[in-house]
């Protein structure tokens, strides 16, 4: 994939991200559903993680447009994938209008836009560490397909709805030890390439990954006032470190 139609891939997700967004939050204002105090703080900090991903990466795409780093291409991805927890807006209208199989596939589809964000940032770990495959594409479309399986087929328990309007899977924590297992491979092979490269700057690339990482899933789990905060803090901090690492790298060449 060339560094052209990487750029088109980026803009087009941007694009389509923005879209789905505008979409929800139209639907969700039209006829807005009575919540509860949880709900709100869960309405709250979704529209908290949506604003930082579509922010970081329409930033990230206009910063590194000339970028030739598959790892920065990832990352913005990772970004903008955030975005698609709007879906969680979705989910509360139907919650308050009790239609429980329309719940049941919105946890799905936020089960696998979870999934492909990690996913995108322990690509962006391969690729910092030294992979060099060049069918870019080709893999996007593969681990899409394959996490779409997967959130297709985990059994879910629909009991109860938690806080954060996702169904836990049967046993919820096989999915988190994906996620903590993807998060930690994308950390592991940035410091790889610092150890590698004899570069402590880039450690700080390593850095920024993980406090992205726990900020992400912060946002993704927690309702509460505090953690969420923290969370957000975490995150827009990494956002900013990774960019200014990176927007360092590219200006000395």
């Amino acid at each position: 994939m060339t560094l052209a139609s990487r750029k088109r891939t980026l803009v087009g997700i941007l694009v389509l991200v923005v879209a789905i967004d505008a979409a929800i939050v139209v639907l969700f204002l039209r006829d807005p559903p009575s919540l509860s105090l949880a709900q709100l703080f869960s309405a709250g900090a979704t529209a908290l993680a949506v604003v930082l991903g579509v922010l970081f990466g329409a930033l990230f795409l206009r910063l590194f447009r000339r970028n030739p780093s598959v790892s920065v291409f990832f990352v913005t991805i990772s970004f903008l994938l955030i975005g698609t927890d709007s879906f969680k807006f979705v989910q509360l209208i139907a919650l308050s209008q009790t239609f429980p199989q329309v719940a049941v596939v919105l946890s799905r589809v936020l089960i696998a836009t979870n999934l492909l964000w990690v996913s995108a940032l322990a690509g962006a770990g391969l690729y910092a560490g030294g992979v060099r495959m060049q069918r870019h594409g080709t893999a996007i479309v593969s681990v899409v397909a394959l996490v779409g399986v997967l959130a297709a087929a985990i059994p879910l328990d629909t009991g109860t709805m938690p806080e954060n309007l996702v169904y836990d899977t049967v046993l919820p924590a096989s999915l988190d030890v994906i996620v903590a297992m993807f998060s930690l491979m994308a950390v592991l092979n940035y410091v790889y390439a610092a150890v590698n490269d004899r570069s402590s700057r880039r450690l700080v690339a390593a850095l920024a990954v993980a406090l992205i990482a726990f900020g992400r899933e912060g946002l993704f789990h927690w309702i509460e006032p505090l953690p969420v905060l923290l969370s957000a803090v975490l995150l827009l901090t990494g956002a900013i470190l990774f960019a200014l690492q990176h927007y360092r790298e590219q200006i000395l060449g």
